[in-house]
Formats: C-alpha cells, sequence, structure tokens
C-alpha cells in the first residue's frame, strides 16, 4: 500500500511518496506510515488526509448509552431520551446495556423496558408482588370455581361429567366421570386460585411465577401462570378444601442478573457469571419466544426459556449476535449458541482469544465481519477462528475500549494501560490501514439514519461526519525514520510537498536523536504545489513532522537528498 519512489539526479537522490498508508507504532514503519498522528484518515487513500469534521448534536446528564431504532435513543440520568421526547424509567447511574426487540428498547441492569411506538407502555420487566394473607381454592384453569364431590369413596351412581375429589390418596386426585368408559379419570393437570388484593397486578397468563411463603410447601416453587387478573393467580396445584393462609406471601415475575445481553431471534439471550443466592453460577439464558419479560417459563415447549450451566473458565467479557447466533466471549474462549426451533439449542464452546475484561462495547460488525478488542490486540472473526488485525498498533496494551462501524470503517476509542491515555482509531477494512483520530473517549457508538454516532464519557453527543468542513482543525502527522542506515552520511536539501488546503502548513525535521526544527510553513489557498527548502545536515536518521491548522489534503511529498557515500539499498 506505501509507494516510494527513487530517482537519481546529479549528486542527488529524489525520493518521492504519492501513497500513504497510515498509523505505525512498530519500530520498523514502512514508507508511508506514521508513527504519531492527530487527526487524520484513510477516507481520500491514497492521499493523507484530515478526519471528517463532526457536528455536536447535544449534551447529556452522562454517557450511559446509546441505541438506534426510529430515533436515536440515550441515557440522560435518569431517563431514556430523543430529541425532545423523555421517558422517566428511575434509572440508576452508571453504564447501560440498551437492547432493541421489536418495538421495545430494553435497558440492563436496571431490567426497565419502553415501548417506542407507544413510550406510555413502559415500567419494569420484573414484578413482584406481596401480600400478607390469601385464600387458595383448587379451581379450574381459567380461575373459575368448580363443584365436586369430597370424599375417601367415590359417589354412588355418579352422572356424565360429574367430579369427585378423592382424598384417600396423597396428594388428593380429582377425577371426572366418564359414562363412556364407565370409570373415573383423573384430571390432570388441576389448578389452585391464590387470591388476595394486589396479588395479581401487573401479571397475565403465561409469566413463569415463583411463589413463596406458604407453609404448605407444595405451594411453593416456580409455576407457569395460567391465568392472572389484580386481586388473583391461578397456578397448577392441589388443594383438598378452600383455605386461608398468613404470613409474608410473595408472587413474582423475575429476570436474572445478568452480565451482558444480545437480541437474536426474537429473544434476548444472556449470561452470568458470580454467585446468585449463595451459589456459583457460570450459565447462559434465553428469555422466552417474543417475551423478554419472562425467563423461567419451563412447560416442555419450544417457546419455553432457557438456561444452561457452562464449564468454561472465568467471568464472562462480552456478548454479540453474528449472524443468526448469540456469540459469548470469555478472555480466551468463545460459547457459540446454536439456536433450535424446537427449543433444542445447543452451545459450542471454543478456546480462542475472546474480549478482553471491560471491551464488551469493541464488539462490532463491519462489512459482515466482527471486529473486538482482546488480551492481545484487535481481532476479526468471521465464524471459524479470529485473526488479529492490529500489528500497527504496536506492543501497547490497550483497554476499556468502545467501538462503532461506518462506511468500511471500525471506529474504536480505547484507554492505554500503562499511562491512562485515550485514543480514538479507525481500521479501514478493506484497505486493512489504522488511522489515530484524537484523544476522544467514547462511551458507545451507534449507527443511525446512515450516519454514525458517538457519546463521549463526559455525555456529549456528536455526529461523526457534519460539521463545518472547512472550520479549524489542528493535525499532524510524525514519520519514523525515512531511509535506512548506511555506513556513510545523507542530508536533505529541500521538499516539494503538493497538497490541498485551505490553512497553514507546517513541515519540521529532526535528525538523528535531535530535538525537531523548523523545515518551512506554507499559507494555503487551495491545492498546491510547493517547496520547502531545510538547511543541510548530515545524518544517519532523518524525521518529518508535518501539522497543520484546517482540514488538508496530502497528494505527495518528495525529498531531495545529498549523500557522503553509496547507499546499500
Amino acid at each position: 500500500m506505501e509507494q516510494m519512489v527513487r530517482m537519481r539526479q546529479k549528486g542527488a537522490t529524489v525520493r518521492f511518496l504519492d501513497r500513504f498508508g497510515g498509523f505505525c507504532a512498530t519500530e520498523t514503519p514502512v514508507a508511508g506510515q506514521w508513527a504519531w498522528e492527530e487527526n487524520l484518515s484513510a477516507h481520500r487513500y491514497p492521499a493523507l488526509s484530515t478526519r471528517l469534521p463532526r457536528r455536536e448534536v447535544s449534551v447529556t446528564d452522562a454517557g450511559g448509552g446509546l441505541l438506534a431504532k426510529e430515533h436515536l435513543w440515550y441515557v440522560s440520568g435518569s431517563k431514556l431520551r430523543h430529541d425532545d421526547v423523555a421517558v422517566e424509567l428511575g434509572l440508576t447511574e452508571g453504564e447501560k446495556q440498551m437492547v432493541s426487540m421489536g418495538a421495545y428498547l430494553l435497558v440492563w441492569p436496571d431490567k426497565k423496558y419502553v415501548n417506542t411506538a407507544d413510550v406510555t407502555d413502559c415500567g419494569s420487566m420484573e414484578q413482584v408482588n406481596t401480600v400478607s394473607s390469601a385464600v387458595v381454592t383448587l379451581c379450574a384453569a381459567d380461575g373459575s370455581d368448580i363443584t365436586c364431590t369430597r370424599s375417601a369413596t367415590a359417589p354412588a351412581n355418579p352422572a356424565g361429567g360429574e367430579r369427585w375429589l378423592d382424598t384417600s390418596v396423597t396428594p388428593p386426585e380429582l377425577k371426572t366421570w366418564r359414562t363412556d368408559s364407565a370409570a373415573w379419570e383423573v384430571e390432570s393437570p388441576t389448578y389452585v386460585k391464590l387470591a388476595s388484593p394486589g396479588i395479581g397486578a401487573g401479571l397475565q397468563s403465561g409469566d413463569g411465577l415463583e411463589v413463596s411463603g406458604f407453609s404448605d410447601e407444595s405451594l411453593n416453587g416456580v409455576f407457569p401462570a395460567e391465568a392472572a387478573e389484580s386481586d388473583f393467580v391461578v397456578i397448577p396445584g392441589m388443594v383438598a378444601a378452600t383455605r386461608s393462609c398468613y404470613g409474608r406471601i410473595t408472587v413474582a415475575r423475575t429476570v436474572p442478573d445478568m452480565d451482558f445481553v444480545t437480541e437474536c431471534d426474537n429473544r434476548i439471550w444472556g449470561c452470568r457469571y458470580g454467585t446468585v443466592d449463595g451459589q456459583q453460577v457460570n450459565e447462559i439464558y434465553a428469555c422466552k419466544l417474543g417475551d423478554f419479560r419472562n425467563w423461567r417459563c419451563y412447560q416442555g415447549l419450544s417457546t419455553d426459556s432457557y438456561a444452561a450451566a457452562r464449564g468454561s473458565d472465568g467471568p464472562w467479557t462480552g456478548a454479540v449476535t453474528y449472524g443468526s447466533q448469540p456469540l459469548f466471549f470469555k478472555a480466551n474462549v468463545l460459547e457459540k449458541v446454536y439456536p433450535s426451533a424446537t427449543g433444542a439449542h445447543r452451545i459450542v464452546s471454543l478456546g480462542c482469544r475472546g474480549v478482553a475484561a471491560g471491551c464488551h462495547r469493541s464488539l462490532q460488525i463491519v462489512d459482515e465481519t466482527l471486529y473486538y478488542l482482546s488480551p492481545q490486540g484487535v481481532c476479526a472473526y468471521t465464524g471459524s477462528l479470529p485473526r488479529a488485525v492490529s500489528a500497527d498498533l504496536g506492543r501497547v496494551v490497550y483497554d476499556s475500549a468502545a467501538a462503532g462501524g461506518w462506511d468500511g470503517c471500525y471506529y474504536i476509542s480505547m484507554r492505554r494501560s500503562d499511562n491512562g491515555t485515550w485514543h480514538l482509531f479507525t481500521y479501514d477494512v478493506q484497505r486493512r490501514i489504522w488511522h489515530r483520530q484524537d484523544a476522544t473517549h467514547a462511551a458507545a457508538f451507534a449507527l443511525w439514519d446512515g450516519q454514525l454516532y458517538c457519546l463521549t464519557a463526559e455525555g456529549r453527543l456528536f455526529a461523526m461526519d457534519g460539521g463545518d468542513s472547512d472550520a479549524p482543525m489542528e493535525w499532524a502527522a510524525e514519520s519514523g525514520p525515512l531511509q535506512a542506515r548506511s555506513p556513510g552520511s545523507q542530508y536533505v536539501r529541500r521538499f516539494v510537498v503538493r497538497c490541498e488546503t485551505r490553512g497553514r502548513f507546517h513541515l519540521q525535521v529532526r535528525y538523528d536523536d535531535g530535538p525537531w526544527e523548523k523545515g518551512g510553513t506554507y499559507e494555503g489557498h487551495g491545492q498546491a504545489s510547493f517547496v520547502l527548502p531545510v538547511q543541510p545536515r548530515r545524518c544517519n536518521a532523518l524525521y518529518l513532522r508535518l501539522s497543520g491548522n484546517r482540514p488538508c489534503r496530502l497528494d505527495a511529498i518528495a525529498a531531495y537528498w545529498e549523500g557522503g557515500s553509496d547507499q546499500l539499498w
């Protein structure tokens, strides 16, 4: 991708560069690569150009989360917002994971939701109702009363359809007389109604409920709600007689605490590693098909909720949907879920470079390839094994990454682990060129209406291409050594530069390990070629620094060298 043309003139060598390869922090950058950059990009390759201008959209309370749907939604304090619409959800402080499922926008770890088509439909995914007493009655599936004979012996001369509660066995059995077989047939399942003011508030038929607080242990546990209204719920069960129960009785629809979540095939998938109710868990979950509120529905149906313990070691570090698969990462493991229409989901563990801790926001798909920051650098994944793509970033270790994808580029904001400085890089996935933009600390990115948006940790929301194309912009590029070392010494006479800018263009040079020295300045008025003479000085290695104060496109640069001995290459 880089090209250096050498031409011999009498007593001089002309070295001509017209293809620029981007950022390279290794010890041996090639011609056209830059050891340091500020506000540069590859969008006008093979020229070197400044990044696209940005436009500030708004300032929020904090950079807690960002998601694109029909509008660009972001977290603002305890609310979700877009434009002039604010939905109060009582969100806590801190980073949020925002997931889209149909018309709904879901927020973790708060477990809150909002219907973006009708923002009055919002609230908590969970519902916990606690009462001090409840009346428990044997009932039909819809909650209506049933009439039956309660006895230890069968009724004499029963009529067709007559019911008998056989109390001679434990637990009692509800039976129905069938005239076609002239026998009592056991009904299964049977249902009980738990009645108390407010016990069924916010619940509905089909919810997976956790019931606790009854002295009769057969009424405690996890049950599907057959019917529910404000003052009662119906669950599978059996009681011999109507009775009143007292104590702290709780009926709850709960959502598990999860480290990371993703949506795939009309389900929310999540993972959890840690201690839950005193037990160590390492699990992957899925909600009931089409119902993000229900995670404990187990009726043997293809639409059931799902939970699976995993054997891979260590905490989860990220989750994403790639193609038709939910992927769950640890630092050195990838867990691939194969969803099944029958509910027989399958998970395969793969030992490989996973997502670095704290870098779950770096998971981003660009041109059908998944990119993320691993403990060993940025990786690309296409379905088999990940491969490293960040050799040009050198041996520096980064962390706390967030990323976005747009126009064939992977944008990643990350922090140097050794000194805590922030850097926003772009990776052109087709040309495989890295560039450094600036020190933006991004909390989240989102692609909306054909535009990439960035929410910073300070709460500023930017459109990454939408500002004034001629606004002031400080930029810089510093080269590695411009030639290989040779036994003799060389010196540069002048540079000829061709660029387009309406601002100031500076050139500085550094000889060997010396300081930066002025090499020339040009006041631009558009596209032009100009000569920047320098004071000759013999050296083993020369370094070049270009900088300016307005958008610029550098098309080519030629260096005229004179030497004290023959070159070896």
